[in-house]
């Protein structure tokens, strides 16, 4: 009797402790809930710079609030719908990949890129989705142009497009200076163009005007080159000669303007270097060719002098000169004369001669009676030679009572006086 009891009484106590536990439900397990927590642009690529961009990456961070999902991402494209109306198109699907909890650290991309040049440069809108991998119908998180403004109306051209041309390099080469004065009668103008990002139709153009120290003259069209192809970045050096055999360029200094142009579309200006940008293309020297010749005042001296009272003044007397060249052809020269009394500082014209042609190394020398030209008093007179080319008033050679002894201190008098 004592032993039942005993059983009953433990039985009741554990009788509370069955039923709490038996009346106690069990909870659902929460659903996996997929999350955008995160997303932004990078590594914009636009480079002709025309605010259209060829690529870009779209970032996102996907989060899921438990355990981890295999999960993909479409990615689909329309033009830009303010009114949010228009459908959108598949662009892009990416493999699946897996997240994992709230880590900011898992970040992906996609690199967003028109599919093809019969997309036009517009302005698109992206919608963004992720999808189960195991149950594609099912979506899982969605951002469209309407609820993230990165994702509307996005600037893009197709990368055939987005082209720059940049110039790598110019120079000059290939000068000629055959009469060594400093000014060219032909050189070869180099450059080397870049297009990042593929390759242009272009064609240069090549203006000149004469120098400018100001900087503020118009240049005017030289030359231009037909169209060719600049591709990426290898060397492909093009050149122009400009070859003044024509004389299209005075003895002078000139700048020059250097452009480059779009073939397809002429009003867009790649490349531009002036005199204002580069020394190289201001006040460069140019000459004829035909005056390019070295020519030069061989000697000089006095001759035929008449002096009939025997006082060392002479009433008559000849100046010769002989003229050499080196190089080409026979020229066709002239030569100014002028004199000034001794002890004095400037000269004063005398006579001009008529034009001659002057053979190479040839012995020629020709002669003027100073006298004729001049009513020289009695006293002592210094004398200089300009030697120039006919038809340019440029002065070849020259020498004067400094640096030729027979043109310094001559003694003239006047007929009346000797």
């Amino acid at each position: 009797m004592k032993k039942v009891l005993r059983h009953s009484y433990l039985l009741l106590l554990l009788l509370p402790l069955f039923l709490s536990h038996c009346g106690k439900a069990s909870e659902p397990t929460p659903a996996q809930v997929v999350t955008i927590a995160d997303m932004w642009v990078g590594n914009l690529t636009d480079y002709d710079e025309d605010g259209y961009l060829s690529s870009f990456n779209l970032y996102f961070d996907l989060n899921i609030n438990r355990e981890s999902k295999e999960v993909f991402v479409l990615l689909a494209i329309r033009f830009y719908d303010s009114a949010d109306t228009a459908t959108y198109y598949e662009l892009f699907t990416t493999k699946s990949f897996t997240i994992e909890g709230n880590s900011s650290d898992d970040a992906r991309f996609i690199d967003v890129k028109l599919p093809s040049n019969a997309f036009p440069a517009a302005g698109y809108d992206f919608l963004f989705l992720v999808f189960d991998s195991n149950d594609p119908i099912q979506r899982l998180a969605r951002l469209s142009a309407t609820d993230q403004e990165l994702l509307s109306n996005v600037p893009l051209e197709h990368i055939d497009n987005d082209v720059a041309v940049t110039i790598g390099n110019m120079w000059i080469s290939d000068t000629v200076d055959t009469d060594g004065d400093g000014y060219y009668s032909s050189f070869h103008l180099n450059f080397d163009l870049n297009a990042t990002g593929g390759s242009k139709e272009v064609f240069v153009m090549l203006a000149a005007r004469f120098y400018d120290p100001n900087d503020t003259e118009t240049y005017y069209e030289y030359f231009t080159s037909a169209d060719f192809t600049v591709t990426g970045n290898e060397l492909d050096v093009k050149y122009f000669i400009i070859d003044n055999s024509e004389a299209d360029f005075l003895q002078a200094g000139y700048d020059f303007l250097f452009i480059v142009f779009d073939s397809s579309d002429p009003e867009v200006r790649w490349v531009e270097v002036s005199a204002g940008t580069s020394p190289m293309l201001r006040n460069f020297l140019i000459e004829p060719t035909e005056t390019d010749n070295k020519i030069w005042i061989y000697d000089s001296w006095f001759e035929d002098e008449v002096d009939l009272d025997e006082d060392g003044y002479n009433s008559e007397a000849w100046l010769v000169f002989d003229v050499d060249e080196e190089n080409g052809p026979d020229e066709d020269v002239y030569v100014d004369i002028s004199y000034r009394t001794s002890g004095t500082t400037t000269y004063m014209p005398l006579v001009t001669t008529v034009a001659f042609t002057v053979t190479r190394e040839a012995d020629d020398p020709r002669g003027i009676e100073v006298t004729e030209y001049h009513n020289f008093n009695h006293g002592s007179y210094d004398f200089k030679i300009d030697l120039k080319f006919d038809d340019y008033n440029i002065i070849e050679d020259w020498v004067d009572a400094s640096t030729d002894t027979d043109l310094s201190g001559v003694q003239l008098e006047l007929s009346s006086e000797d």
